[in-house]
């Protein structure tokens, strides 16, 4: 199942899927869901589209995010290069470490 998320006009994996940050880049890349190959890793701008900042724990009303606690994002975090961004989907904070839980995006 793929969700469209109307505001930003891109379509995310229903499914979330736990990997490290290196994984979770390529497993999106060569990723075949859907009937579409265009996959890849949401930046911290994308994730953040999906915060309502009205709510809390979820702080999104995003299908199926209920139970997710960290999703990773593509985007390298300006404090250390060899980190990246996660977006806390209970706060709607954004974290300058790499989650374990991530959703593909595309296009």
């Amino acid at each position: 199942i793929i969700i469209h998320d109307n505001l930003t006009n891109k379509d995310y994996t229903q499914n979330i899927w736990q990997k490290n940050q290196k994984e979770a880049i390529n497993f999106c890349k060569n990723l075949e869901y859907g009937g579409f190959s265009d996959w890849r890793l949401p930046t911290v701008k994308e994730l953040s589209s999906l915060i309502n900042i009205e709510k809390i724990n979820p702080a999104s009303d995003f299908p199926g995010l209920n139970y997710v606690l960290e999703l990773s994002t593509s985007t390298v975090c300006k404090e250390n290069e060899k980190m990246f961004y996660s977006v806390d989907m209970r706060s709607g904070g954004i974290n300058n470490f790499p989650g374990d839980n991530f959703k593909c995006i595309r296009p």
